[in-house]
């Protein structure tokens, strides 16, 4: 295996060649990872995180600051200055077997700095393309990397993934397998970048960190006893997706008027496994039965469509939204005794990796005439891993809120507070070597939380992948000696492009005359009203996500499908309300949205988008269209994805490794 041990660890970054003025600051970045508005101690006061909200008290926190929906174009338009959709970025997320990545063309934002003369570091997440060498961290102006390339790692296991590979780098080499809690590794390398730089030299350091996050984590007692939840979980499983629901749907016609009561009596009689126990349908999935007509169909039609074989393919599935209880043993000796659990959002979860698994497949020509058990064990295997020891974080954080009875949230503080205190070394360090006061510290996302599983972007609207405000609008603050007015709230428009452009003035720099990013320095440091007036969300006309967004003083109009990240979008439940350890959305009404709107919100006197105004204020819809269409015209269509098994981690010893594009 390539991960036994470390390996090349690639060559040491080279000096520049002349010492540089004092009046360059170091610059350190925290890019958090899915970070929803409410996640963050300044907007919710039961987080504990003494460091960031002492930081954020001291230093000027952003009201009004956004980024892209998803991962990739966010880090995208980060390093480029850049809208997403004019350089290739538009269509969501980089998945790990995408032979793709950031254009070679384009100079990074690491790259531009290095020009300057700073020393560049990146701790963390890339998640810009590995398929190739060139795609590499170090081959884009990083001197040093250490962190993961793909969408995720997990915090114990370092795997990501749904098939399986190691992901963890230190630059070209391998990091040594352990079960070192990921973020203290990273929080350890980062207080070590700072120990050991030249002072003389301007840092830039970008800590990219794992949390709060949305991995699978697993230790090595979960990976043990995941096994025996699978044994029981799929087969019921299984007998759903091929026979009874059909069965059920085909005997037993359901009329408008049928209580959810009557309805759950009927399916426990076919789910009457002890072990598991449903409470479904809901309201939104009985709708949806009924929308596409269902009621009294042929068995064989329903098992087409409930299979993904129909031409109503995810019409059903993609709404089936219900608690499964089940017996998790705790320890994998089996004499141990077993705890009842209740694992959320069970279906729309595992269903759209199984959509998005068959979507690759379906482009490699890879026929699946039926999509039997052998294949969802696996899916379902990971699906449990995920879901029971989802968000798992060191004990001694967790009982910070053992007052929460609310497994899921208790643990997401607990993770949100190690963040806190990993951010606290990192301080500490830069104080240490004397470096504080010279620093530039700058604190946000690369999108909203992904709510409806973990986290909260409350009062916000939407899930992580939409373009609704949850999605788009992060926590931001900026902190350091050389702003001029601090200890506020700035109400000011800020675009991650606008932090490209900025920290290359501050550095002394130079960017394309081109770029989307504006200069926010005078409205960082003072308080001047913002050079920004305007901003995309995101334009993305590809037939299977199209939707776009745009934002021009106080209006926003969103055109074309909101929930823009496939297949995610298919569930229909992105674009609600969610606040943590919610079973449901906060209700919002029983109709599904439409796949096609033409919404318009003020977003100062409607942040939460409530009160869709379009059919009121017609003037502004098609002022806000033309200004859409007119930068449409600068539109660069992404290119075909390409989903390759040359990369997958068997060929590179189970490590995810570039050479295969």
């Amino acid at each position: 295996m390539g991960r036994n041990k470390a390996e090349d660890k690639g060559e040491k970054c080279e000096l520049p060649s002349f010492v540089l003025s004092v009046d360059k600051p170091h610059i350190v970045l925290i890019l958090g990872q899915d970070l929803g508005w409410n996640t963050v101690g300044w907007h919710n006061p039961e987080i504990k995180m003494p460091v960031l909200n002492q930081l954020a008290a001291d230093g000027v926190i952003f009201n009004q600051s956004y980024v892209q929906p998803t991962s990739t174009p966010s880090r995208a338009a980060l390093f480029t200055g850049y809208y997403p959709f004019k350089i290739k970025r538009q269509h969501q997320l980089l998945l790990n077997l995408e032979a793709d990545g950031l254009s070679l063309d384009l100079k990074t934002l690491p790259e531009r700095l290095k020009d300057a003369g700073y020393l560049t570091h990146l701790v963390g997440k890339w998640h810009l393309g590995f398929c190739k060498e060139e795609y590499l961290p170090n081959k884009r102006g990083l001197d040093s990397f250490y962190g993961w390339l793909t969408t995720e790692t997990s915090f114990y296991s370092k795997e990501s993934g749904l098939d399986s590979g190691y992901d963890f780098r230190d630059n070209t080499g391998v990091v040594q397998e352990s079960e070192t809690y990921l973020p203290f590794m990273l929080a350890e390398r980062a207080v070590d970048i700072v120990m050991g730089h030249y002072k003389e030299y301007p840092l830039f350091l970008e800590f990219s960190m794992a949390l709060p996050g949305k991995s699978i984590e697993l230790s090595g007692q979960c990976t043990s006893s995941v096994g025996s939840v699978v044994c029981k979980f799929l087969p019921v499983f299984c007998v759903n997706i091929k026979s009874p629901l059909a069965n059920i749907l085909e005997t037993q016609l359901w009329p408008s008027g049928v209580s959810l009561s009557e309805i759950s009596s009927s399916l426990e009689k076919v789910f009457g496994d002890s072990a598991i126990r449903r409470t479904w349908p809901n309201q939104r999935s009985l709708h949806c039965l009924r929308r596409v007509n269902m009621v009294g169909r042929p068995a064989r039609d329903i098992g087409e469509i409930v299979t993904g074989s129909g031409p109503e393919v995810c019409e059903i599935i993609h709404k089936l939204q219900f608690i499964v209880t089940v017996e998790v043993p705790l320890h994998p000796d089996p004499t141990h005794a077993w705890e009842k659990r209740s694992i959320k959002t069970g279906v729309p979860a595992l269903y759209a990796l199984y959509h998005q698994r068959k979507l690759e497949d379906d482009n490699l020509g890879i026929s699946h005439v039926l999509w039997d058990c052998t294949f969802l064990s696996a899916l379902i295997e990971k699906f449990m891993q995920r879901e029971y020891c989802s968000i798992l974080v060191p004990q001694d954080y967790e009982d910070l809120y053992s007052y929460i009875e609310d497994d899921r949230t208790r643990k997401l503080y607990g993770k949100l507070s190690a963040m806190d205190n990993s951010i606290g070394l990192l301080v500490e360090a830069l104080k240490t070597r004397g470096m504080w006061n010279d620093t530039l510290f700058i604190f946000t996302s690369d999108n909203g939380a992904a709510a409806s599983q973990s986290g909260s972007n409350w009062p916000l609207r939407g899930d992580i992948g939409t373009l609704y405000e949850g999605a788009t609008r992060i926590p931001t603050f900026v902190y350091g000696s050389m702003l001029n007015k601090t200890g506020y709230v700035n109400n000011e428009l800020m675009h991650i492009v606008d932090l490209h452009k900025t920290i290359i003035e501050l550095a002394g720099a130079t960017t394309e005359s081109d770029i989307d990013g504006m200069d926010m320095w005078k409205t960082i440091s003072k308080g001047k009203p913002s050079p920004r007036t305007e901003f995309v969300y995101n334009i993305d006309d590809d037939e299977l996500s199209p939707g776009a967004a745009i934002r021009v003083g106080d209006y926003k109009l969103i055109t074309g499908n909101p929930n823009s990240m496939y297949p995610i979008r298919l569930l229909d439940t992105t674009d609600d309300w969610w606040n943590y350890g919610d079973d449901e959305p906060i209700p919002i009404g029983n109709e599904p949205p439409p796949v096609n709107v033409t919404y318009l919100f003020n977003i100062i006197g409607d942040p939460e988008e409530r009160n869709n105004i379009a059919e009121i204020y017609t003037v502004k819809v098609e002022e806000l269209l033309h200004r859409l269409d007119e930068y449409r015209e600068h539109l660069v269509p992404p290119e075909n994805r390409i989903i390759d098994p040359a990369g997958d981690p068997v060929n590179f010893g189970g490590v995810w490794s570039p050479g295969w594009c």
